[in-house]
């Protein structure tokens, strides 16, 4: 039942209730468990009735009964064996506790017991249930109606007490905990800010635990702590920015938003939701530079409103201030081992970058070459965002201020190759910020005679060289016509890009910008641009000629200048034709031999250097072709023949070599005889064919004018070849049988010619109806020329083959003629 008497004065009724309920009060103390807990149960109805109808006593009144001495015998029970027994004498002093006006004195009387059961290691209360009813007591029913200073004994098993519950492993104790720091540090944080620092301490070894629930109230009791001004200068600076860093990139959104709207309160800006102003005696700015940058994490966060609304908090005054200091521990966060902080410090770095504007320019000298050391982050987050944050600095900052400094970076001694791909990954992020004609003269020519260097121009390492197209790609849009005077080195840099092996898209985005180039400068085409400048091309990449190798890169350049300037070409013939001749030398490397006869095979199908060719043919068959072609033993040399006999080839199919020049050749040279040996070719089948191809356009340009001697020759060749194992070699020379037949002089030896057909008529019957019909093809243009002697030719063997179809189509031809 509930307290009656309200007809009694105060004393009275203190005294009616002490002596009306003595006997239960003894029973507190009865050693049967069930009797204790049946006091407990007549005191629960008598303080803290919940029945319909009752009236539970005032606070004046409860005050006085604690005041009296009705606490004791329940703080004693907290030390009971029965669980249940402490759980009610729990919930009668929270019933009470929680009415009363102040708490002052009360505290003194409940903390010490409190204490000793949850605020010592270990710990003694072994009910979870229980120890979160005695942080409840203090939590949500004493230290929220702390409205006197409590005594110095009570503020320090406060502290006791909440810090040690902080390691409690339930969640709710935690939470609980951290309920009591934010009201004490409400009610009475003159008493708290003594152990605050202690109390931070159990505080950040929670700030990773797995609820997200558990971790906010961890920052709502962190904002408390700081709040109560007590904790000293190198907890600020060294142990509370660090140990709340994870938060910055917590999973949840929620804590995310409330570290960062702590750290600005804790700055002294407005924050909204949380209740505690910054105390008077905090003075926020020494600790700026250590919580200034945290804060700027979450102006780069996941999600927008965070990020809005930490923008709105970080005073863009106060980076541009602090700025250099700012970009100091930057430095060291940028080379941390853990990816999430160097994906933090870049995110810092670059919103105080944006948030510095154009007060970065006075620390570019810092900057750029953090950026350089940073962007080749292996983390793909981190190296975008530096690239991002050298945007911003191209924005903000003057070339002026930048090129000399990057000059410096990319011509420095001893580099790696993945330093200067780094460095070249700046560069280009500065010039693709800069505004186009933005870059003076002086600088365009320093970014190019940089980026022509031959350490990087002639680079191995394929990061250096996209990179140094992605500068020469931002240079050539950055600064438009300014790039006239520079752009010989600029074509050296973007040809030997285009000479990259085995990289086709790097080879076509080179030549993409090579067009740009041309745009940029006023030239109608790329042709008009190389004509321009081949004769300086030709120089750089010719200079040192007599030392090339198939790799070097003069070499690359060289090839590549020829086959990109197409008719442009035409001109530098004359200078290149000396160097071709004198790499194809039998003394120089095989593979750099191979490579030059198949360029200038390429460049022989080039229709808009015809005329040239046809001036310089003789030359070249004479000097260099034949040469090459000559048996020499071994693989190597057979693989450089090879190569020969397709050029020669090409040569005279396209009709580039005159019948004079050919004849010249023939008569001053042994270009016959080497076309006959590559016909006898053993390493390469391929050999023999390219010397059928040659043969047969041999005869077709020389024509009539072949010697007798010549003819014979050949005539034994053709025979020799129809009995090839190689079917494709048969069939390939029946084309100089075809010219040979075709050319035939009215005095030519009607002996020789029938051994030929002879010779012929028997691969007429061959099994392989491909040979039969590239023979008859062959004889069909003999019967046009020497119509009789052929007729009486296959009339003698017509019976003896297999099919007389093409017999009947060589007499056909034959008797077309009578």
């Amino acid at each position: 039942m509930a307290v009656q008497g309200t007809n009694l004065d105060g004393t009275e009724r203190l005294g009616s209730f002490f002596q009306a309920h003595q006997r239960e009060f003894n029973r507190l103390q009865d050693p049967d468990r069930s009797v204790r807990r049946a006091a407990l149960e007549t005191f629960k109805k008598l303080l803290a009735p919940t029945g319909a109808g009752t009236v539970a006593p005032d606070g004046p009144y409860l005050e006085a009964l604690c005041a009296s001495g009705l606490l004791p015998p329940f703080l004693q029970l907290l030390s009971d064996p029965v669980e249940k027994c402490r759980e009610l004498a729990l919930g009668i002093m929270q019933a009470v506790t929680s009415k009363l006006p102040q708490v002052g004195t009360v505290m003194d009387q409940v903390m010490p017991p409190v204490r000793a059961r949850i605020g010592v290691s270990p710990v003694a209360e072994t009910s979870e249930e229980v120890r979160l009813q005695l942080v409840a007591l203090l939590a949500d029913s004493l230290l929220p109606r702390c409205t006197q200073q409590p005594s110095q004994a009570a503020a320090q098993d406060v502290a006791a007490v909440l810090s040690q519950v902080l390691q409690d492993p339930f969640h709710e104790i935690k939470k609980a905990a951290c309920r009591g720091i934010v009201a004490g540090a409400r009610q009475c944080p003159g008493a708290l800010a003594p152990h605050a620092e202690g109390l931070m301490k159990a505080l950040l070894q929670n700030v990773a635990h797995p609820h997200s629930r558990v971790r906010t109230a961890v920052l709502q009791a962190l904002d408390g702590v700081v709040a109560t001004g007590g904790l000293p200068a190198g907890s600020l600076t060294d142990v509370l920015p660090p140990g709340i860093k994870p938060l910055a990139f917590d999973k949840a959104a929620a804590v995310r938003q409330l570290l960062f709207s702590s750290i600005a309160h804790w700055l002294g800006a407005p924050s909204g939701s949380l209740p505690l102003p910054p105390p008077p005696a905090f003075d926020p700015q020494p600790y700026v530079l250590d919580l200034l940058p945290l804060l700027l994490v979450g102006v780069t966060d996941p999600s927008s409103d965070i990020a809005s609304r930490t923008l709105e908090l970080a005073e863009q005054k106060v980076v541009a201030t602090h700025l250099r200091e700012l970009l100091r521990p930057l430095q060291k966060e940028l080379r941390e081992w853990t990816v999430a902080l160097r994906q933090g410090a870049a995110r810092v770095l670059h919103t105080v970058l944006v948030l510095g504007g154009e007060n970065v320019t006075g620390h570019v000298d810092v900057i750029v070459p953090m950026l350089c050391a940073a962007v080749g982050d292996e983390d793909a987050d981190v190296a975008k965002r530096i690239v991002s944050c050298g945007h911003v600095v191209g924005a903000a900052v003057r070339p002026a201020m930048w090129v000399p400094i990057m000059g410096d970076e990319l011509t420095a001694p001893r580099a790696s190759a993945a330093q200067k791909a780094n460095r070249l990954v700046v560069l280009a992020a500065l010039l693709h910020a800069t505004e186009e004609g933005g870059l003076a003269a002086e600088h365009v020519a320093q970014i190019a005679q940089i980026v022509a260097g031959e350490e990087l121009r002639c680079a191995e390492h394929a990061a250096v060289r996209t990179q140094l197209l992605a500068v020469v790609t931002n240079l050539v849009r950055a600064a438009g016509p300014a790039c006239g005077p520079v752009t010989l080195p600029l074509l050296q840099t973007l040809l030997q890009l285009q000479a990259t092996p085995n990289d086709v898209p790097l080879q076509h985005s080179a030549a993409e910008v090579t067009s740009a180039l041309a745009r940029a400068t006023g030239h109608s085409s790329v042709s008009s641009l190389f004509s321009e400048h081949l004769s300086g091309l030709l120089a750089t990449a010719t200079a040192d000629h007599a030392q090339w190798v198939s790799v070097s890169p003069g070499w690359q350049l060289f090839q590549a200048l020829l086959h990109a300037a197409g008719a442009a070409a035409g001109p530098g013939l004359e200078q290149a034709l000396p160097v071709l001749a004198g790499v194809v030398q039998q003394e120089r490397e095989a593979a750099l031999r191979i490579s030059a006869l198949q360029l200038v095979d390429e460049l022989l199908e080039v229709p808009a250097l015809a005329a040239t060719w046809r001036r310089r043919a003789a030359r070249l068959l004479a000097e260099m072709l034949v040469p090459c072609g000559v048996w020499r033993a071994g693989k190597v040399a057979a693989a450089v023949r090879h190569a020969a006999m397709v050029a020669t080839g090409t040569l005279l199919r396209n009709d580039l070599c005159t019948q004079e020049d050919l004849l010249g050749v023939l008569s001053g040279s042994s270009l016959l005889a080497v076309v006959r040996s590559c016909l006898e070719e053993d390493y390469y089948v391929d050999t023999r064919r390219a010397a059928c191809h040659v043969a047969e356009h041999l005869v077709r340009v020389a024509g009539p004018a072949l010697s007798g001697e010549q003819r014979r020759a050949l005539y034994k060749d053709v025979l020799k070849r129809l009995d090839d194992s190689n079917d494709e070699i048969r069939i390939e020379i029946t084309g100089a049988a075809r010219q040979l037949f075709a050319s035939l002089p009215p005095h030519e030896d009607g002996a020789e010619v029938r051994e030929l057909v002879d010779g012929m008529l028997v691969h007429m019957d061959d099994p392989d109806a491909r040979v039969q019909a590239a023979v008859c093809s062959a004889l069909e243009v003999a019967a046009r020329v020497r119509g009789v002697q052929v007729e009486e030719a296959v009339r003698k063997v017509m019976q003896k083959h297999r099919s007389q179809v093409y017999c009947a189509r060589v007499l056909a031809a034959a008797e077309a003629t009578h």
